[in-house]
């Protein structure tokens, strides 16, 4: 036999789940909306291209690097040692000046790369935010250790979704010398094509066989010549350093040919336009 107190508890519960099941009874009856002609379209065609590209992108999120080539011969007097050390000072800088960035501890911010140094010339790839590898061109003007004028920009590639190198490495390197020279009718885009893939080849051969000295490595015989370096770096068929930072780096200023025309431009008022 149920006390009194029970006999109220199970009034009260049937009390607060007859609201509950009245209310579930109308959303039971009320009627369905009416699809929309879209969902029947988004079944049938699946995901859309950019809604799968977010979804990668989301388990996957992917770089976004800059890669950049140059070759530059040295100034008179500067040492191997001491052009290493310099590019790796700039970068040192760049990296303390990430701190005031928007783009710090951005992991796309880190260099990587391969940095070769002849006696008489250089040759660097790198890869880094873009931000980053203007500021380093930029700062690369005020090396005392290379000629600007004989410095050509020789592959730029931007927006990378993969590294090539997991780091920043730099070499003393020689070469046999080369009677290289270039024809007025070669392809520039072979030409920096082939240093491209030279400096790819050493990467991918150092890498596979975990050395760490390129003189004693199979790589070595893929070092491009020093007369090759000189060559292009003194070549108009690329970017000289100043024209590179000027075109990428400095402030856009547009000039209009009517700007330019003396006297003044005079403009003639048109009557009845705009309610005048």
């Amino acid at each position: 036999m149920a006390t009194p107190a029970r006999r109220l508890s199970a009034q009260g519960a049937a009390a607060a789940g007859a609201p509950a099941a009245e209310k579930k009874k109308a959303e039971e009856a009320k009627p369905e909306e009416p699809k929309k002609p879209t969902d029947d379209l988004k079944k049938m065609l699946g995901m859309s291209a950019y809604e799968v590209m977010e979804e990668e992108r989301k388990r996957n999120p992917r770089c976004s690097v800059t890669r950049l080539i140059y070759c530059a011969v040295l100034e008179d007097g500067s040492s191997q040692d001491a052009t290493i050390r310099a590019h790796a000072q700039i970068w040192s800088k760049l990296k303390e000046a990430e701190a005031t960035l928007v783009y710090e501890g951005n992991p796309d911010m880190e260099v990587t790369g391969l940095l070769l140094v002849h006696a008489k010339c250089v040759v660097h790839i790198f890869e880094t935010k873009c931000p980053n590898a203007l500021d380093f061109m930029s700062q690369l003007r005020e090396c005392g250790l290379i000629k600007q004028a004989e410095c050509r920009v020789l592959f730029n590639s931007e927006d990378c979704p993969d590294r090539y190198f997991k780091d920043w490495k730099a070499f003393k390197v020689s070469s046999k010398r080369d009677d290289f020279e270039i024809d007025e009718n070669s392809d520039a885009c072979d030409l920096s094509w082939e240093v491209y893939m030279a400096l790819l080849k050493i990467n991918e051969t150092m890498t596979k066989r975990n050395e760490h000295d390129i003189v004693k490595s199979a790589a070595y015989d893929s070092v491009p010549s020093s007369e090759k370096l000189c060559a292009m770096a003194n070549c108009d068929k690329w970017f000289a350093l100043k024209e590179y930072c000027e075109f990428y780096c400095d402030p856009i200023y547009v000039e209009l040919d009517s700007e330019k025309v003396w006297p003044v431009q005079k403009f003639e008022k048109i009557t009845g336009y705009l309610d005048e």
